[in-house]
């Protein structure tokens, strides 16, 4: 007597751009950031892995098109310092996210407009 046993499982989609080289996976040395496109790190969330300089979000793909103002919750990695920039070329109103930061609302300066950014790494 034979017997097969099947297994199956559902699992939720998970909506996250491959932007970075290893994508929906942090840096193992702790320089990342997670953004997401709704407060409270919710909608969609890609990785950033560092350093990296995003001179505009607009080629930064997303699963609904790119990220170009589209940040509005992020997490910084433990060795990442973060800065998000208002216009391209990472100028215009800036704020800067040291390490281990979590925002779950950017400020209404910066939420939704955020155009480029710049994500460095500590030794």
């Amino acid at each position: 007597m034979s017997m097969t046993i099947v297994l199956s499982a559902c699992a939720p989609a998970v909506r996250q751009s491959s932007s970075s080289a290893s994508p929906g996976a942090p840096n193992p040395n702790g320089c990342y950031a997670f953004i997401f496109s709704d407060v409270s790190y919710a909608g969609e969330r890609t990785v950033v892995n560092g350093p990296r300089r995003i001179s505009s979000l607009a080629t930064l793909p997303s699963p609904s098109g790119t990220w170009d103002g589209r940040i509005r919750s992020l997490q910084v990695g433990l060795s990442a310092t973060l800065s998000l920039h208002a216009q391209p070329e990472l100028s215009g109103a800036t704020a800067r996210f040291a390490a281990g930061t979590s925002v779950p609302r950017l400020d209404a300066s910066l939420a939704g407009k955020v155009r480029s950014l710049n994500l460095e790494c500590r030794p």
